[in-house]
């Protein structure tokens, strides 16, 4: 028995539409954003500008047709701008702000596919420092950038700290360390 035209028809007609679906899946794939490292900055830092489109790539559109959106969880230690049509992100600090913040950026193609990448910017406090007597560290993340005004030494307190010393720090004498680490760029005293 012969198939019938119809049949045949009917059967390539379910063929093409298929392959078309199939390739409109295929093509029509999420933006792949790859993943940004966390990173710090130290406060006041002025701006610092990403370039999103080395992260990015869509098998559709060009960059120029990608949009971006971002949400940060803490507004109040820097600002965010993103240029859609370049992938430029810049932050920019605001003025003696420092803190961890979560940032959240998605990609959006033309066709509404999106992808999106998390990580944390941390702001460096930068510890300025006027006057002379003891400096008392508890659970701070910073870099010490100003020297120690006066003819004495600074006794150092450090408790749960990340704390750098960058300026004059022959001037400083640390008296106690507790589940901190502390880096001395120059020589520090350490007093048991």
């Amino acid at each position: 028995m012969k198939p019938s035209t119809k049949m045949l028809s009917y059967k390539n007609l379910l063929i093409v539409l298929f392959i078309i679906l199939l390739a409109v899946f295929v093509l029509a794939a999420e933006p792949d954003f790859n993943p940004i490292s966390s990173f710090s900055l130290d406060e006041d830092f002025g701006t610092f500008t990403m370039n999103l489109s080395e992260n990015i790539t869509d098998d559709v559109d060009p960059q120029a047709g990608l949009t971006f959106n971002w949400t940060l969880n803490d507004s109040s230690v820097f600002s965010l701008d993103i240029i859609n049509t370049t992938g430029i992100a810049t932050f920019t600090s605001l003025t003696n702000s420092f803190g961890s913040v979560l940032v959240s950026i998605s990609v959006v193609d033309t066709g509404g596919l999106s992808n999106s990448t998390e990580f944390t910017l941390t702001v460096n406090s930068a510890c300025t420092y006027s006057g002379s007597g003891d400096w008392n560290f508890n659970n701070d993340n910073c870099v010490v950038t100003s020297p120690i005004i006066g003819d004495g030494v600074s006794n150092l307190n450090i408790i749960n700290s990340q704390i750098t010393l960058l300026n004059d720090v022959s001037r400083f004498r640390i008296i106690h360390v507790s589940n901190s680490t502390v880096t001395c760029l120059g020589g520090c005293w350490k007093l048991n």
